[in-house]
């Protein structure tokens, strides 16, 4: 590998632990390699923080350099749909919030933000200092009246669950809504595309 994307990469420059799309993209083949007896073991590597697939940024520089077409930020999808997969795996933040940005979009049509802070940041209320990480941002929107204190579902939720229950899958490794509804829309309802840019 010539590197192009490790030296264009805008991950690197905010997170120098992040180890760079070349390295990832190397290490899909060895995750994809059907003789590979460590699988769980690299993966759980991979997993971990910012210093692995969860660092990409998603910019897509990294494929735009590459002269050799290999896509890292593909080979790094495919790494985080292998992590999602996986059920040995401990439960991490970037798990979490995959999961549960599905789950309350399946829920309520669109995300209830209120929700998806305490079951993400604070682990379902296992983690106090997660929570309180957030504590003074929620006491701040309290006060300048920028938290929501109800939600409302969206009109066309039980129409946007079929289509979210059978691509689900494909939903949960991307976390790409909008991607999802650009590639979808033949079996998607009419309301969905509000749905999705209203308040996602």
């Amino acid at each position: 590998m010539c590197g192009a994307c490790y030296s264009e990469c805008n991950a690197r420059e905010v997170n120098p632990d992040f180890v760079g799309p070349h390295a990832l993209a190397k290490a899909y083949r060895m995750v994809a390699d059907s003789r590979n007896t460590g699988a769980e073991t690299r993966l759980e590597k991979y997993n971990q923080g910012t210093n692995g697939v969860w660092g990409c940024t998603r910019c897509f520089y990294c494929n735009t350099v590459c002269p050799m077409g290999v896509a890292p930020l593909e080979q790094i999808t495919k790494i985080k749909q292998e992590i999602l997969a996986a059920e040995n795996l401990p439960d991490s933040r970037p798990i979490r919030h995959r999961k549960v940005l599905v789950e309350l979009v399946k829920q309520g049509g669109w995300l209830d933000e209120r929700l998806f802070a305490l079951q993400v940041v604070g682990d379902y209320f296992r983690d106090l200092q997660g929570l309180l990480s957030i504590g003074s941002l929620g006491l701040r929107m309290l006060v300048k009246g920028k938290f929501p204190l109800s939600f409302e579902p969206s009109d066309g939720t039980t129409e946007l669950r079929s289509p979210l229950n059978r691509c689900n899958n494909k939903l949960e490794t991307r976390g790409k809504f909008l991607l999802f509804y650009l590639q979808h829309q033949e079996c998607l309802p009419d309301r969905t595309s509000t749905m999705f840019c209203g308040r996602v």
